[in-house]
């Protein structure tokens, strides 16, 4: 829609769960070593076929032609995928940087720094009036073979 003046609503406009998904974990099991092992594991960007490697990024506005849908590295406003050994996703960005995702396992001697890059502060697209959806959020790496319950009963007794 385009309009040359103003735009008046005479209602509500509800977009509650409207903005750009988060990245869905799929089948992705983590099948590398604590990055303190392999050095390697700490680049930000990979191939969306590097399930081994690193979460998948958060979905947001970025080129369609981008295929390094992978890794810590943030995609615009989208948060980027945790590396290593179970590392937490970044969250998406939208009024400001989105949060950082959580360090590796602590099951690793020194966990690695490698959780998820907050997808990036979108007001510094331009500063007239722009309506903008949230970026995606990250998951991270799934434990193998565990189920969503049982990966969250781990994660509480790791925490702890």
């Amino acid at each position: 829609m385009m309009v040359e003046q103003s735009l008046v609503l005479n209602a509500d406009i509800d977009v509650t769960g409207k903005g750009f998904p988060g990245a869905d974990p799929g089948t992705d099991e983590y099948t590398g070593p604590c990055t303190i092992l392999n050095p390697a594991y700490l680049d930000s960007f990979y191939l969306r076929s590097a399930t081994g490697f690193a979460a998948r990024k958060g979905w947001g506005f970025y080129d369609t032609t981008f295929t390094l849908l992978r890794g810590r590295g943030f995609s615009t406003n989208a948060g980027g995928g945790g590396n290593g050994l179970y590392s937490g996703g970044g969250g998406g960005g939208h009024g400001n940087w989105g949060g950082k995702g959580g360090d590796e396992s602590g099951s690793c001697s020194t966990p690695g720094k490698v959780g998820g890059e907050g997808g990036r502060d979108i007001s510094a697209f331009g500063s007239e009036p722009r309506i903008f959806m949230g970026g995606g959020g990250v998951q991270e790496h799934k434990y193998h073979r565990l189920t969503a319950l049982q990966q969250k009963e781990v994660q509480e007794v790791e925490s702890s």
